[in-house]
C-alpha cells in the first residue's frame, strides 16, 4: 500500500473511531429521525466497525461500511472530512 493510501486510511480510522477533532461528522435526516438512543448505537457501531474487505473497501481507505441498525440495513459511504 502506498504512503498516501496509508495516511488516508489512518486519518479515516482515527475520525471514525473517535469522532474527535480534525474532521467533520454529519448524519442524514433519516438517521437523525431514529431518535437519540438509536443514533448513539449507530455512532458506536461506526466507531468499532472493522470488517473492511476488498468488496466494501476496494481502495483500502476505510471510508465505507455496511451494518444493520434499528431493523434497517445501512450501506453507505462514511464520508470523512479532515481538516
Amino acid at each position: 500500500m502506498d504512503p498516501r493510501t496509508q495516511r488516508i486510511r489512518a486519518l479515516n480510522d482515527q475520525l471514525r473511531q473517535s469522532f474527535a477533532r480534525g474532521g467533520i461528522s454529519v448524519m442524514t435526516p433519516g438517521i437523525a429521525a431514529l431518535g437519540q438512543e438509536a443514533v448513539d448505537r449507530i455512532v458506536q457501531t461506526i466507531a468499532v466497525f472493522d470488517d473492511f474487505c476488498h468488496a466494501n473497501d476496494p481502495h483500502e481507505e476505510h471510508d465505507f461500511g455496511s451494518f444493520e441498525a434499528a431493523t434497517r440495513s445501512f450501506s453507505k459511504s462514511i464520508i470523512l472530512i479532515g481538516t
